[in-house]
């Protein structure tokens, strides 16, 4: 039988049965007197004809205080605690009784505690212990589990949005080793909650950082451009596309003494031209320009005029300084 909460009371008062009990099919019947009796929603046991061969235990209801009336739901709940349905005459005895299915549940329940941290829930249909989980777990609803609660580490699913503030952590609180991976997202840490002091120095790692977030860090060198040869004219020598957003480009050109070299814009002309009458040099023979690149680029490096015969040769960086 499915286990159910029951009500009790002290010093209920016995009394004698108003009216005939038949074996089976009587759905209530009334006593004499019902002091100090149970009452409400909550069912209890009664005991009919005690000490004799008609004994009979049975799970009624009875509404308010001052009813006589004792209900029973269905011939389910006859003839329990070992004993069997049967008839009863007007004026046997009758009165409340604690059973043995009281005293098992009760100890039913209380022997499930067997170690140091068992937890007791109620499963689909009787009791179950569930051992102490590892250290750094905690407790999570699973109703693939015969208890329904299991250990385990919290996961992205089982973090609220913003549930994470500043507020809530401690300085050092939260180590690695009790973070499942992946299990902190940015839609679950509120705006502001982490600062600069909440990280220890040497937390967050370049290589740990997804290529997104990366963006938003200085790249270095991204495009490197070169050529070299006896050239009669001017031309598109090597090219490279560097693919960012609203980044701030370093350009460098590092050029001989034969002819000029340029850095363009595919389509949209020079950006910086070596001029060996009237440079600033940087890198030796080179020279330096900063370039805001809005979106993705093509970098071309042309030769600017006749070698006349020599050889000539010319090298371009395209270096990333972060963020524009």
């Amino acid at each position: 039988m499915a286990k159910t909460r029951r009500s009790y009371t002290g010093a209920s008062v016995s009394t004698i049965t108003q009216s005939d009990i038949n074996a089976s099919g009587t759905s209530s019947f009334t006593v004499e007197s019902a002091t100090n009796w149970p009452y409400g929603a909550d069912p209890f046991y009664v005991v009919l004809s005690p000490g004799t061969a008609s004994e009979e235990k049975i799970l009624v209801t009875r509404t308010n205080a001052g009813d006589t009336t004792l209900n029973i739901s269905s011939d389910v709940v006859r003839g329990l605690d070992g004993t069997s349905a049967v008839a009863h005459g007007s004026g046997a005895t009758v009165y409340p009784v604690f059973t043995a299915v009281d005293a098992d549940e009760a100890n039913e329940l209380a022997s499930m505690w067997e170690a140091k941290g068992d937890i007791v829930s109620h499963g689909a249909s009787t009791f179950a212990r569930l051992a102490v989980g590892s250290d750094d777990t905690v407790l999570i609803a699973d109703a693939s589990a015969s208890s329904g609660l299991a250990w385990g580490q919290v996961d992205t699913a089982n973090i609220a949005n913003d549930a994470v503030t500043n507020a809530k952590i401690d300085a050092g609180a939260v180590g690695t080793t009790e973070l499942a991976n992946d299990a902190v997202t940015t839609a679950k840490i509120a705006a502001g909650a982490v600062g600069t002091t909440e990280i220890a120095t040497g937390a967050v790692e370049y290589d740990n950082l997804d290529s997104v977030v990366q963006l938003k860090f200085p790249q270095g060198i991204v495009g490197n451009l070169s050529a070299s040869g006896a050239y009669t004219s001017d031309a598109l020598r090597d090219s490279v596309t560097v693919t960012a957003t609203n980044r701030l480009m370093m350009i460098v050109v590092e050029a001989d003494d034969v002819t000029q070299w340029e850095v363009r814009r595919s389509g949209a002309g020079t950006l910086i031209r070596t001029d060996k009458t009237n440079q600033y040099n940087v890198f030796g023979s080179g020279t330096v320009r900063m370039w805001a690149q809005s979106s993705n680029t093509t970098y071309e490096l042309w030769n600017y005029g006749s070698t006349n015969g020599f050889g000539a040769s010319g090298v371009a960086y395209i270096v990333d300084l972060g963020p524009s």
